[in-house]
């Protein structure tokens, strides 16, 4: 009986743990964007993408940003996912 006890709670934690564990990433998240004052560019928060500068949200800014997946056109501080266009860039000295 002791034996089933004992199973029966390490099944209640273990269930615990993975309803929690999506929660938990979304807290631990924030706590990233809210500790680091260097970060600059997209991050992911709440399962959206904005624009941070100094680790604040930059609704001001709009214009283009990088990510690990590529380029985006950002509006307000948020992902602009209606834009598709794209325009033809004039290089400068290589740049």
């Amino acid at each position: 009986m002791k034996k089933r006890k004992q199973l029966s709670i390490v099944i209640a934690m273990i269930t615990i743990l993975v309803l929690l564990a999506p929660s938990l990433a979304e807290i631990t998240e924030a706590a990233v964007l809210t500790t680091s004052s260097l970060t600059t560019g997209m991050v992911k928060a709440n399962g959206e993408w904005l624009y941070y500068t100094n680790g604040e949200l930059d609704t001001s800014y709009t214009g283009m940003a990088k990510n690990e997946y590529g380029w985006f056109y950002i509006k307000n501080g948020q992902l602009d996912r209606t834009f598709t266009e794209l325009q033809k860039m004039l290089m400068v000295n290589g740049i």
